[in-house]
């Protein structure tokens, strides 16, 4: 690779992880806010949980339109093209009176961010040698997981000063420059590179759909993605702010601190990575994460009163990082199972499983404490019963891990 090759593949590559860092702003960007966005809505334990599930959905619902987009037109003009739509969903969420507003806004923002993940694989796959390409996810994965730190502290803190609005706002403006930015500085493929991205037939898009929902390693891979990602996007993305709230009598600035540990715990990834890439297998990793899930979501469904901040702060550090250690080895392992060409497409395909995840588990719980709250059950007991899915769904990722078929590395 020549060092004008690499400056460009750099470049791109730290645009890309910016994005990426906006993207993870706003997958888990509501909860630190979630009071104060209920409080201003009037919006109930299940709107509120429709709120989150708005985004979730729209965001899991469009990774494979976005995979084939991405593998067919190129990464650069989708980019650009979805970071406008963005900015202008944030800014109508920002500046939202009514519950359908709000949901509007955040399908927009879902559908111009789900734009970011899948192009950034597909590029880091083009631009750099393959036997790296779980070593760059891992990295800007770390990146974006700036993103997930600046949605507890950074967000609570200009909430608290200034109204959950503007952080927003901000977003909404920084969205539209990084649009820019992609437009002048990205480039699909090297030079001389003319398979990156293919105009395919709808015969042939059918083709590669078929190939990849055929493969049952994929779907194994999916569905642990799910279980452990969609803790992640459900608890920290939601339920952990508004549990904080209303049981714990928190303010938005405490959750942003006892949060943040867990928002960055992604930086875990590339421990995870090397050990796979060491060992030449992912089954460890996968059952070790589980395992960790398993016994340390029971305290989540036995009752967190009486836990100090710092207590908190270190459980939601590990249940974070047991939820998004394996993501690098993932994508990674997903990818292997095939060629180049359909890259896009399958890191697509993996990425809606944790969004369809979240989704889930956000309506789902928002729902279960809606119904418990009928029935007079207390609200501290009313969280404790629903967050028993979190268990649950961990064993579940263990018996996954367990029969996963070892791919060759």
């Amino acid at each position: 690779m020549s060092k004008s090759v690499l400056t460009c593949a750099w470049s791109i590559f730290c645009v890309m992880a910016a994005a990426k860092l906006f993207n993870s702003l706003q997958l888990v960007g509501l909860a630190t806010v979630s009071g104060d966005v209920a409080q201003t809505l009037r919006a109930d334990a299940a709107a509120l949980g429709l709120l989150g599930a708005a985004y979730s959905w729209t965001y899991a619902a469009l990774q494979i339109p976005s995979g084939i987009l991405v593998d067919t037109a190129g990464s650069r003009r989708c980019m650009s093209l979805a970071l406008v739509i963005a900015a202008a969903g944030t800014l109508c969420f920002a500046l939202s009176e009514s519950l359908f507003t709000a949901c509007a806004g955040r399908v927009l923002t879902a559908l111009g961010l789900s734009f970011v993940s899948v192009p950034l694989m597909k590029l880091i796959s083009v631009w750099f040698p393959v036997h790296l390409f779980g070593r760059m996810t891992a990295l800007a994965l770390v990146v974006g997981s700036l993103g997930y730190w600046a949605a507890t502290t950074p967000v609570a803190t200009l909430s608290e000063a200034f109204g959950w609005r503007v952080p927003f706002l901000g977003m909404a403006a920084l969205l539209g420059i990084l649009a820019v930015l992609v437009h002048i500085i990205v480039r699909d493929a090297p030079p001389g590179n003319h398979s990156a991205t293919v105009p395919l037939r709808r015969r042939e898009i059918a083709g590669m759909l078929k190939t990849i929902v055929s493969n049952r390693q994929v779907w194994l891979l999916g569905f642990w993605y799910l279980l452990q990602g969609g803790f992640y996007f459900s608890f920290v993305g939601l339920w952990a702010g508004q549990y904080l709230t209303c049981v714990a009598g928190m303010d938005a600035t405490t959750i942003g601190w006892v949060l943040a540990p867990a928002a960055i715990a992604i930086i875990t990834t590339p421990i995870f990575t090397w050990i796979a890439a060491a060992t030449g297998k992912r089954k460890p990793v996968f059952l070790g994460l589980s395992i960790a899930s398993t016994l340390l979501s029971i305290p989540l469904a036995t009752g967190l009163e009486g836990y100090s901040a710092p207590i908190l702060c270190a459980l939601f550090f590990l249940l974070a990082t047991a939820a998004t250690g394996g993501v690098a080895v993932i994508f990674d392992g997903a990818k292997s199972l095939f060629p180049l060409a359909l890259s896009g497409t399958v890191c697509g395909f993996i990425n809606m499983f944790p969004l369809i995840g979240g989704a889930l588990m956000q309506q789902g719980i928002g729902s279960l404490l809606e119904y418990l709250a009928s029935q007079g059950i207390a609200e501290g007991s009313a969280f404790t019963l629903s967050f028993l899915v979190y268990p649950i769904c961990a064993l579940l990722s263990l018996l996954l891990a367990w029969n996963y078929r070892e791919i060759e590395q």
